[in-house]
């Protein structure tokens, strides 16, 4: 019986992750709609987002950042890259955030829920990763 329970649990994984990969890749679809003109590919300055805009494209980064930090894997090295790439999209969040709010200082957005656990996440983060790095084990890695 508990060789069924784990080809159950390695089914439920590879699923997990199967449908956590779509998702990524839808946002990533989506965001692409929202690239630079062709005049702006070189610019190193954050792309300005519309009030309507700026909310999805959050949202996007946000939960393509939840969906890395998710990945099951069982190398630790992929789990620190899908950590990396997970601190990266929330870091996005900020800045895309903070810098709406320079040109939009009464955006809604300012006060989004996301962003607030996006500043925490750029907190904590780095620190998991350290700990990942030195090898020193962390009690619930997927949590």
């Amino acid at each position: 019986m508990n060789k069924e329970s784990s080809k159950a649990s390695l089914h439920y994984a590879r699923k997990a992750n199967q449908l956590a990969k779509r998702a990524l890749t839808t946002f990533d679809e989506f965001l692409s709609t929202f690239v630079r003109t062709p005049g702006q590919q070189n610019s190193q300055k954050p792309r300005k987002f519309a009030e309507d805009e700026i909310r999805p494209v959050m949202l996007a980064h946000f939960y393509s950042a939840r969906l890395h930090s998710r990945l099951i894997t069982v190398n630790p090295n992929e789990y620190i890259r899908n950590i990396t790439r997970s601190l990266a999209e929330y870091r996005i969040v900020v800045s895309i955030v903070e810098n709406h709010v320079q040109y939009h200082p009464r955006s809604p957005v300012q006060n989004a829920e996301e962003l607030k656990i996006a500043r925490d996440m750029c907190n904590l983060l780095p620190v998991r990763l350290t700990r990942l790095a030195r090898g020193e084990p962390i009690a619930a890695v997927n949590a």
